[in-house]
């Protein structure tokens, strides 16, 4: 896989299986199932898994729109259900966002020092982008995150009406 790739691109299917016997052996280190195998049913939604990389330009899976490398810190792909989210999920924000500042991890190594400095990283999804405000504070027991915030739009799901008997209201 190149990391830009988008949900329903065939390498992607190809190697959801290969994902999740990933998947499924790190939630067996985890605890969260005593067999790797029982993961897809016993523990569908955790742990999640990610990859990232580099910033790189790409285009958007769900609407065409061009994601340049210049307006992204690095790019992630998640995993979900076995098979790859369409955006990035608010979890995966947060986590992806803290260890982007924390020295020493994958995704600190890939993302660009501009977010270092700015204190903000962009993150690159098979849908565009999303920004998270991140503050870690290195301490002599380890980082600890201090601030962790992004937004997230909401949409109209349901337009209806909703007929009550006129005997239910105060008169």
């Amino acid at each position: 896989m190149t990391g830009i790739d988008g949900p329903l691109d065939q390498n992607v299917i190809d190697s959801l299986d290969k994902i999740e016997l990933i998947r499924g052996t790190v939630a067996k280190m985890l605890g969260f199932v005593d067999n790797a195998a029982k993961a897809r049913t016993e523990s569908p939604t955790h742990p999640m898994i990610s990859t990232v990389r580099e910033p790189v330009s790409y285009t958007s899976y769900t609407d065409g729109t061009r994601i340049e490398a210049d307006d992204i810190d690095f790019v992630s792909r998640y995993y979900f259900m076995q098979e790859m989210h369409k955006t990035h999920p608010g979890t995966g924000t947060v986590c992806s966002g803290a260890a982007a500042m924390i020295e020493g991890t994958l995704v600190n190594r890939v993302c660009s020092p501009k977010a270092r400095q700015t204190k903000t990283v962009r993150i690159g999804h098979p849908s565009g982008r999303i920004s998270i405000e991140v503050e870690v504070a290195k301490t002599a027991d380890g980082f600890h995150l201090k601030k962790a915030a992004f937004g997230r739009t909401s949409r109209r799901i349901m337009e209806g009406f909703v007929y009550v008997p006129e005997n239910l209201f105060d008169k």
